[in-house]
């Protein structure tokens, strides 16, 4: 059975990834017109903010995601804790970790966040614009790090890559063409 503490930081832990997840999926089923539309509301006053914030859109979702795989990785510590104290033997504990994480990621990543922002996630998102904040601001430095690396190796294999064969066979005639004119 669970003690009153463990129970509580179950929970904890569990909400906050709900929270999280919700926040991810709204940002990416948000539209421009809409935040646009909710500018326009005398109510929204984060609605500015919000805007501004969407234009950095990948940024704000790469602090969300790292504030979501931290919490994934504390729940998966938690869970695997609680039964190694029931002294389980070790893989009846990792099965029991991963049947257990795999249910609350269905449920509490991807199942209930998709329901409650289905309708208005722009709504969602005003609601829980200070959390959003919060995130962002906190995680804002390495998730910048994170996109100008990510940023950099791209451009960098777009360098590296060969010209595909369309490339290839539009430049060749270009070429041609240009030797027949000249001729």
């Amino acid at each position: 059975m669970l003690t009153g503490t463990e129970f509580l930081l179950g929970t904890l832990v569990t909400l906050s990834l709900l929270v999280m997840s919700i926040l991810d999926v709204a940002i990416g089923n948000v539209s421009k017109v809409a935040i646009r539309r909710l500018i326009d509301r005398p109510k929204a006053k984060a609605a500015p903010s919000l805007a501004a914030m969407l234009e950095s859109r990948a940024e704000v979702l790469t602090s969300i995601h790292i504030i979501i795989q931290l919490i994934l990785v504390v729940g998966a510590v938690f869970v695997f804790t609680l039964f190694e104290r029931r002294q389980l033997r070790y893989t009846p504990s990792v099965f029991g970790t991963v049947g257990t994480m795999m249910l609350v990621i269905l449920l509490f990543r991807h199942l209930l966040p998709r329901i409650i922002t289905m309708r208005s996630p722009e709504v969602v998102l005003l609601r829980l614009f200070t959390i959003l904040k919060i995130a962002h601001t906190a995680l804002r430095p390495i998730s910048v790090l994170l996109r100008s690396t990510f940023n950099y190796f791209h451009q960098w294999e777009q360098e590296m890559e060969p010209p595909k064969e369309e490339e290839k066979t539009s430049a060749e005639e270009i070429r041609a063409s240009i030797d027949a004119a000249e001729e």
